[in-house]
């Protein structure tokens, strides 16, 4: 193993099958939400790069493991791989070595906070590392502060100024030489420094440390909910042994194949999904699981519906049936993952927890580049093993023969399975008007903050420098504490919306505030008088489409009102039209060529019989052809919902009034 660079895992080959990607003609990867992150080291070495970065691998796991072994991710779980050689998509002679990692968090963007606490955290106990961490729409951290941002941050200009270093957030500022995008090497270069010129202003650090709040715990009691499943015994072992698997399952309802639940194992299957020797277990989901799988609308194959699903031994069916219910769509969606042979379901079998994983764990592979760490603790061995763990189920091309391999263990395992009396209380998925209306104004207040500020930026002559200097940077502590500036000190007890003409409306419990218009400056006010200016000058040219075709008009009081018109505005004749009343030739050109590109075919001369009255408006177009193909399509669509998960086909027809038999 030692002798591999590193797994470099193909993220595009790991991406499972997806409804959206099926109705939108895409790839899973263009529908799916990621957070990405880069993990650079300060004292990365021009050789031994291999040995180094397993080293310093183990040491990511060692220092997130008390975080990482009591989550359960939504979708993708924890995956850190080194990247040794340039990929082709960073600018040449812009590489360094690190290690990165992407997960896919779906429908449940904690995972995506959970991994900016993790690198918040990584970064204060490993002191020479610098973390990049972007998602799919960009730099999502300085989105999440906005509001605090400096005014000249943009997409363009942001580009590897934001950094997480010592458990900050790092903007790099603006210098002569460096105004725009920054290469990676010249953001680590200005990072590194030390100096806290790059340290986010205070506005900014609070905006993220607020989304952060009560994390871990937060995070973690959200990713932790308990419920009861009726499954088949070596099922049950091995979801009680590997909780992350549930994902796999979940990921595949309702199956994207159809007739996929009903298909025959291969004949070397060593698996099986028939209800027997039932088990009442304990099965760990996340909220958003959770969620998914109550909203979940299906027809399941016969072999996994109610009526075959019986509950165990002695136990009285009527009592279980939504832990039946839940079992059944579990095993569905395992079989689907097995059936399609799905790569990331192998990510499931990585970390093994309870009495039902401690069983197994003799069966775990451990690294076999131990030996590069020595001496080392117990616990950095430990992480070791896991990181080995996780890249080589990153590697596997096929997920039947670990399927296989757990499902024969925990058919001879002997371990008891625990379930509770009742499932976890979920009236968390319930949202009351009253916390709706508490968020509103949350966020009514923040834009009233970011309003004053703007006021007082605006009569400042020399504003606050952007980052905070080096001396309020010091601090042991892992969390910064936000430090209040005259603009914000006490504006979170301000009351929303207090500024003359500001109104308030109050509909069904929920409170909105109307936006307040702001006063211009007087160089924005002569801006707008001058643009006013041009727009009335272009207006009088432009008295009616008829006038710009040339048409003359006979009556002589709209020439006088023009001119009168002309005089109040103060408008030149040369800026006006000409003098003795005629269009602009320059305009009327103008004005053709439009007509020409609306039409969308050359202008042909014709007789006044054959044209029609208007000369801006065709009405002698051919008639509306009917697409045959796209209406073959929706058709297709519509025969294939059922009335009881109705889809985009029956969506549209609906919004345009039509009402199809069922």
């Amino acid at each position: 193993f030692a002798d591999r660079p590193a797994f470099q895992m193909d993220f595009g080959d790991y991406q499972d099958d997806d409804d959206l990607a099926g109705i939108f003609g895409m790839g899973a990867g263009d529908v799916d939400d990621w957070v990405h992150f880069c993990i650079f080291f300060d004292s990365t070495p021009s050789a031994g790069l291999t040995e180094f970065f397993h080293l310093q691998l183990a040491r990511v796991w060692e220092s997130l493991e008390p975080e990482l072994a009591s989550y359960m991710w939504h979708r993708d779980p924890w995956l850190v791989e080194p990247v040794l050689t340039p990929d082709g998509s960073e600018p040449e002679g812009d590489f360094v070595p690190h290690l990165s990692g992407r997960i896919r968090f779906g429908d449940n963007v904690e995972d995506e906070w959970f991994v900016v606490h993790l690198m918040m955290r990584l970064t204060h106990r490993l002191c020479d590392t610098t973390v990049r961490i972007f998602d799919s729409d960009g730099d999502f951290l300085l989105m999440e502060a906005a509001l605090q941002l400096p005014s000249w941050v943009s997409p363009t200009t942001s580009t590897n100024r934001a950094w997480v270093r010592d458990g900050w957030l790092h903007l790099v500022p603006r210098s002569k030489d460096t105004s725009g995008a920054l290469t990676v090497q010249e953001g680590l270069a200005a990072v590194r420094r030390g100096d806290g010129s790059t340290v986010a202003r205070p506005g900014v650090q609070k905006a993220i440390q607020r989304r952060l709040q009560g994390y871990p715990g937060k995070a973690v009691g959200m990713s932790n909910h308990v419920v009861r499943a009726v499954l088949p015994r070596p099922w049950a072992v091995v979801l009680s042994a590997f909780p992350q698997l549930v994902s796999s399952a979940v990921d595949h309802l309702p199956p994207d194949t159809e007739g996929l639940g009903s298909r025959r194992l291969p004949e070397k299957a060593q698996v099986s999904f028939e209800a027997k020797d039932m088990s009442l277990v304990n099965i760990r989901l996340t909220r958003c699981q959770h969620a998914r799988l109550q909203c979940l609308r299906m027809r399941p194959p016969a072999q996994f519906s109610l009526s075959r699903w019986p509950a165990p031994a002695g136990t009285p069916s009527d009592s279980l049936t939504r832990p039946r219910a839940l079992g059944a769509n579990l095993c569905l969606g395992l079989k689907c993952a097995y059936m399609l042979d799905s790569r990331s379901a192998a990510m499931g079998f990585v970390r093994a927890i309870g009495l039902a994983g401690a069983a197994m764990a003799e069966e775990l592979q451990v690294a076999p580049w131990k030996e590069i760490l020595g001496k080392a603790p117990a616990s950095l061995r430990a992480a070791a093993d896991m990181a080995y763990r996780s890249l080589e189920m990153a590697a596997v091309r096929s997920v039947r023969p670990e399927m296989d391999r757990w499902f024969q263990l925990a058919c001879s395992s002997k371990v008891a399975l625990q379930a509770h009396a009742k499932d976890d209380d979920d009236s968390w998925m319930e949202v009351s008007m009253e916390e709706l209306d508490a968020s509103l104004q949350e966020r009514a207040k923040e834009m009233e903050e970011f309003h004053k500020r703007r006021e007082q930026r605006k009569g400042d002559k020399h504003p606050a420098s952007d980052a905070p200097g080096a001396s309020e940077v010091a601090g042991d502590s892992f969390r910064p504490q936000p430090r209040s500036t005259k603009a914000e000190g006490d504006s979170a007890a301000v009351s929303a919306v207090k500024q003359e003409g500001g109104k308030s409306t109050a509909t069904q419990g929920v409170r909105f505030e109307e936006p307040v218009v702001e006063e211009f400056s007087p160089e924005e006010d002569e801006e707008l008088r001058a643009v006013g200016e041009k727009v009335k000058s272009l207006m009088l040219k432009v008295s009616s489409l008829e006038g710009v075709e040339g048409d003359t008009h006979d009556d002589g009081g709209s020439d006088s009102d023009d001119s009168e018109q002309s005089g109040d505005s103060g408008a030149s004749p040369g800026e006006s039209g000409s003098e003795d009343g005629e269009a602009d030739p320059e305009l009327l050109k103008y004005m053709r060529d439009l007509d020409t590109e609306l039409e969308g075919v050359e202008c042909e001369e014709g007789t006044a019989e054959d044209m029609p009255n208007s000369s801006h408006v065709r009405v002698d177009l051919p008639e509306v052809q009917l697409d045959s193909d796209l209406l073959a399509n929706l058709l297709q669509s519509y025969c294939s919902e059922t009335q009881l998960q109705p889809g985009p086909a029956s969506v549209l027809f609906r919004e345009l009034g039509l009402s199809l038999p069922g």
